[in-house]
């Protein structure tokens, strides 16, 4: 009895793990990155030659994953490189001068990837979404945010977070009232004569007169200065005038005179040039 209950334990184990399969782990690198998605989309949108940004949903996007049709992801692409390009090196940027137009738009993107956070192939659709204009998302048609907004839309988007796992529970979208009234400039020019006025006319009397001070005080200090450069001038030249009388004075010749040097000049100028006669 124990022998066959054995083999029955043993017969049910290899039906076991015969039925076990190991979970399908899905990797990291399926995922294409963002440098080389956004390589695709720029051809496709150079193939598409004059296409617009009415084919904003196509088959393009549908097998290849993404949401927008290339040619809209294009423009968002180089709206992007256009107003961010101080994220990308001055030293790259005179590098890429010789390339072509999406050769050198392609290596700015990365740079400028790698700065905010894209490294997915979904972060370039997320991406997207931030730079279409509120209310435009379900047209056939949609209009991008203006430049002036691309930096909000950029703090917008990092700080939501650049993870490709991460689900977006609501759809991001930036603000732009194009109903807003234009500002007036009209009062400039009043505005600029009453800051001329700022100052009363006493502070402008003490201003005037404290500055004709020290246009004063400035021209004593530049004589001043010259004649410390004369003096210094005077110095080195005594100096060695002193060197060469001390060498005359001093010299063998002196010796076969009848009257040698020494004897003509007074005592306290031989002691300050420390000559003994």
């Amino acid at each position: 009895m124990g022998n066959a209950r054995n083999l029955q334990s043993a017969r049910r184990r290899r039906e076991t793990f015969a039925c076990w399969e190991p979970a399908k782990v899905t990797s990291t690198s399926s995922l294409k990155s963002a440098k080389a998605a956004a390589d695709d989309i720029i051809r496709a949108a150079s193939e598409a030659g004059s296409g617009n940004l009415e084919q904003s949903r196509s088959t393009f996007g549908t097998d290849r994953g993404h949401i927008y049709s290339p040619v809209l992801i294009k423009s968002v692409l180089e709206l992007l490189c256009a107003e961010a390009d101080f994220l990308v090196e001055k030293k790259l940027v005179h590098l890429l001068t010789p390339l072509e137009h999406d050769e050198r738009l392609l290596m700015k993107l990365d740079s400028i990837f790698k700065a905010i956070g894209v490294e997915t192939e979904e972060d370039i659709n997320r991406l997207t979404e931030y730079f279409i204009m509120k209310g435009d998302e379900t047209n056939d048609s949609p209009s991008l945010i203006h430049p002036n907004q691309v930096l909000k839309a950029i703090r917008l988007f990092v700080s939501e977070g650049a993870s490709p796992n991460r689900v977006l529970t609501q759809k991001p979208t930036v603000e732009f009232d194009e109903t807003a009234a234009e500002r007036d400039s009209g009062n400039d020019a009043n505005y600029w004569q009453h800051l001329a006025q700022i100052l009363p006319k006493t502070h402008e009397r003490k201003w005037d007169a404290l500055l004709a001070g020290i246009q004063k005080y400035h021209n004593v200090l530049t004589h001043r200065s010259k004649l410390i450069e004369e003096t210094d001038k005077l110095q080195n030249q005594n100096s060695e005038l002193r060197m060469l009388l001390q060498q005359y004075i001093g010299s063998r010749v002196n010796q076969d005179l009848q009257i040698p040097p020494t004897h003509t000049i007074p005592t306290e100028m031989l002691r300050d040039y420390a000559i003994e006669s």
